[in-house]
């Protein structure tokens, strides 16, 4: 039975793998739903610190040590450095030029929250692809003006509430599908209407290098609330419109996508409840 993945470019996280651990078993044992081919590249922190770190907070212990970039260069597997840190300033820039020049490599990519950064690393990383986060939280209907507005933007990450099936018509109007990346899983953000954890990790990651920084942000705005379900998208309808980008958070052991379409969370947004 062919797999819904065929085709696609896959982009899946690690940001819960033990430092100590080699990389590539864990990719096939997380992702064994995956061919090689289909994983383009992995996201998550390295064990080199950034200021510019975001997203979530940056663990050391979590994190791809030297060793694990050195086998996914080996398996011609990039890295998605996420730089989605909502505090950018020139003095943060400055001090992350040996973290960026030392993963500065084809096929390597950095995602960004803050246009600034990325105008910034467009001038001065020709080799990163830089790719919009999803914290934006773009309208499909901006997505071509957005493009047009920043020339440097390779790829643009929209909110996985739109790769359901029900809002699949707004996505069929985008031009550039071949700069888009869609998500192809979810679990807490697709039921969010008010994600501060964002800005929490932010601050986290701030303090980390800083103790005097504060940290003011609530990390989660629904913490009494249950743990949301993991919601497997169906990729073909959005193949069939022309998208082949596509990121995986951590997929949950017990409901992983084997070959069949999967299947999307019946439970209403939590802004709809």
């Amino acid at each position: 039975m062919e797999s819904m993945y065929n085709d696609t470019h896959c982009s899946i996280s690690l940001r819960g793998k033990p430092s100590e651990l080699p990389v590539i078993p864990y990719i096939k044992e997380l992702y064994d739903f995956l061919e090689w081919d289909e994983i383009e590249s992995v996201f998550g922190f390295t064990d080199q610190y950034c200021p510019l770190y975001g997203g979530r907070e940056y663990k050391p212990e979590l994190s791809l040590s030297f060793e694990n970039l050195q086998e996914l260069r080996e398996y011609d597997i990039g890295l998605r450095l996420p730089l989605t840190n909502h505090f950018v300033t020139e003095e943060a820039y400055e001090q992350s030029r040996v973290f960026l020049d030392t993963h500065h490599w084809p096929g390597n990519s950095v995602i960004v929250l803050q246009p600034v950064l990325g105008e910034w690393l467009a001038r001065d990383y020709p080799w990163y692809d830089i790719e919009v986060s999803v914290i934006r939280d773009y309208a499909p209907e901006a997505v071509d003006k957005v493009l047009e507005k920043y020339p440097w933007i390779n790829n643009l990450v929209l909110d996985m509430q739109y790769s359901q099936v029900s809002v699949h018509e707004r996505l069929s109007k985008i031009v550039n599908k071949d700069k888009v990346r869609m998500f192809a899983n979810a679990r807490c953000r697709l039921f969010c209407n008010n994600p501060i954890c964002y800005l929490a990790h932010s601050q986290n990651n701030k303090a980390f290098a800083d103790s005097s920084i504060p940290v003011t942000a609530e990390r989660c705005s629904r913490p009494q609330l249950p743990k949301d379900p993991y919601t497997v998208f169906d990729l073909e309808p959005m193949k069939a419109m022309g998208f082949t980008k596509y990121k995986f958070i951590p997929p949950n052991a017990k409901q992983r996508p084997l070959g069949g379409p999967g299947f999307e969370s019946t439970l209403p947004r939590y802004d709809q409840a």
